[in-house]
């Protein structure tokens, strides 16, 4: 089934209703907004209700790319998090370089004890 918007757009601005929605259909109403946005403000007049449609889809926006973006923030924070306790679980120090990759230090220094 393909996503429409909701009959009252407000809704585009409500927490509940945009954290319901999945990120395919929240990209889809970002899309669809845009699209009613400029049919509506192509036309030559505007009456009351275009205007609070126009209002509730720029709200609606606005709202909809700051669900994303709290989406993203979430995932790279949980994505971290997992990094970090399965450092733990391994028994790395979190502060450790990288494996194979040595300090300028620790190369120079093995190389002086080395003959030519």
């Amino acid at each position: 089934m393909e996503f429409e918007l909701p009959q009252d757009l407000n809704q585009l601005s409500d927490a509940g209703y945009l954290t319901a929605l999945t990120d395919e259909n929240l990209a889809d109403a970002l899309t669809l907004s845009a699209q009613a946005f400029a049919t509506l403000s192509a036309r030559d007049q505007i009456d009351d209700d275009g205007l609070a449609s126009m209002r509730a889809l720029a709200g609606g926006s606005e709202a909809i790319r700051a669900e994303q973006t709290a989406r993203r923030t979430a995932a790279e924070a949980a994505a971290a998090e997992i990094d970090a306790m399965a450092a733990r679980v391994r028994g790395e120090d979190p502060n450790a370089p990288a494996a194979g990759v040595e300090t300028a230090a620790a190369g120079d220094a093995s190389a002086e004890g080395q003959e030519p």
